[in-house]
């Protein structure tokens, strides 16, 4: 498989923004920028759009000068709080007209604070129901208000803006090219500032999306638990997903140990870079050496193609 492409994988935390840069050569993926670059202030979508966007293009600038982009196409991810994401089960049946007011009726139901006129909704089918007629899926909502401020951004910037993207959904892009997983069944994470996403996939398809918000980082061994305990009323067994990868910044092998220990979860820091060929001057980059996990989502992304 190859790009017909060069392409910008970008991804925005509360703090900073992350760019992996891949390009074409020949039949291989080539990374060809790695980079962060922290933001002024906390960047917050609640902000109105002007500032939201001076923000966002204070750090893009200091990126640019150091490393300009040989691609014009960008695609983003965003941190998992910025979505809302719900499971349901689905008709058939339902003409795709019937099928989006139900899963706004939904939304508004679960969401009760939020108007689903204000967010666009996008679903996939996680199971099939022959008997019923039926099949479960999983919806993610974002605000059209973050979709419209990051699309000014960008062509203000002269980039074509390709993709949205959830940070954690990015990263099993990743893993389809990896070599350290065969694909069956895994648990893959992404650590924030204050959440913890999870996502539980077998064949590299998600079947449960959850996304934990803490206070404090050690809460996260207790809501885990009871994560894995839930996932038994989606008709999966806890024990098929007790191992997978970790990405997103401050993973200490401390946590990692705990939870190993805790609950006899085994997270491997994912490394989206092992199986991609790097310009020589990025691999004594602490970025690719010691900061490769936290790349992962600007990686995955990048690495999409559909």
């Amino acid at each position: 498989m190859s790009l017909s492409f060069n392409n910008v994988g970008i991804n925005l935390t509360e703090t900073k923004i992350q760019v992996v840069e891949i390009i074409n050569k020949g039949d291989k993926f080539f990374v060809e920028n790695i980079d962060e670059e922290f933001f002024p202030e906390i960047l917050n979508f609640e902000d109105r759009e002007g500032k939201i966007i001076d923000i966002l293009q204070a750090s893009f600038n200091e990126i640019l000068l150091r490393n300009k982009f040989q691609s014009t196409n960008v695609s983003i991810t965003l941190p998992p709080k910025e979505f809302k994401v719900f499971q349901i089960p689905l008709e058939k049946r339902l003409s795709q007209q019937d099928k989006s007011k139900y899963l706004k009726w939904e939304f508004e139901r679960l969401f009760p604070y939020a108007s689903a006129e204000n967010f666009i909704l996008k679903y996939f089918t996680i199971k099939e129901d022959a008997e019923k007629n039926s099949h479960e899926i999983c919806a993610f909502a974002l605000r059209e208000k973050i979709l419209i401020t990051l699309n000014k951004f960008f062509l203000r910037n002269n980039l074509i803006l390709k993709r949205v993207d959830h940070a954690n959904l990015a990263t099993i892009n990743v893993l389809k090219g990896s070599k350290s997983t065969n694909g069956t069944t895994s648990l893959n994470a992404y650590l924030g500032e204050k959440s913890l996403s999870l996502i539980f996939t077998k064949k590299f398809f998600p079947l449960f999306v959850k996304t934990i918000e803490f206070d404090s980082i050690s809460e996260i061994p207790e809501r885990l638990s009871s994560t894995m305990e839930a996932t038994e009323t989606f008709g999966l067994n806890k024990y098929d997903f007790m191992d997978g990868f970790i990405a997103g910044e401050l993973i200490s092998g401390s946590l990692l140990n705990q939870l190993k220990e805790k609950l006899d979860i085994t997270l491997k820091k994912l490394n989206p870079f092992a199986s991609l060929d790097m310009a020589e001057h990025l691999k004594s980059s602490p970025f690719f050496t010691e900061k490769y996990n936290s790349f992962a989502s600007a990686c995955g992304i990048a690495l999409r193609l559909d």
